[in-house]
């Protein structure tokens, strides 16, 4: 009888092999969680002794906030970069900006990229842009491109081989 009670029943393996597969997910969901987490990346000093701030997820830029940079013109103007995605090949495809100029005015563009077939971000000859699509709207309000009938048309730059800015 003692004998009976030491030995593992098919009720005791069941619950071993679902322990097992339970620590394998979990351990499976902290990798796969700590990877998309959210991490502050050093900040940058930009020109005029203000500070850029980026942050990253699993390594790759998903906003950047306080960018500055100057117009044309060389007026100040302020970036905040959101909502960056990118393909399987981490090459980046679409973003939102937020331009704001030095009288406070601020403007919104989504930019949307495709690109030609093997792009790979580690290979900078690769990323050609096949089709550039950008809509903006003004501080007043305004849609960049609206037709006439009030719908939005986009600004399309079909098949240019524009190359990727690399930083």
């Amino acid at each position: 009888m003692d004998g009976l009670e030491g030995a593992l029943t098919p009720g005791d393996l069941a619950a071993a092999t679902v322990k097992e597969v339970m620590e394998a997910i979990k351990v499976k969901m902290k990798s796969l969680f700590g990877a998309m987490v959210e991490f502050k990346m050093d900040v940058k000093k930009n020109y005029d002794g203000t500070y850029q701030r980026t942050y990253l997820i699993d390594g790759r830029a998903s906003r950047i906030y306080n960018s500055k940079t100057r117009n044309p013109h060389g007026q100040l103007v302020t970036q905040n970069i959101t909502n960056m995605r990118y393909n399987r090949s981490h090459v980046l495809i679409s973003m939102d900006i937020e331009h704001k100029d030095v009288k406070g005015l601020t403007s919104y563009t989504h930019r949307k990229m495709d690109y030609h077939d093997g792009a790979k971000a580690m290979v900078p000859k690769t990323q050609l842009v096949k089709k550039l699509d950008e809509w903006t709207v003004t501080p007043q309000g305004e849609e960049d491109g609206v037709a006439p009938v009030g719908h939005p048309v986009r600004r399309c730059w079909e098949h240019e081989e524009v190359r990727r800015v690399s930083d």
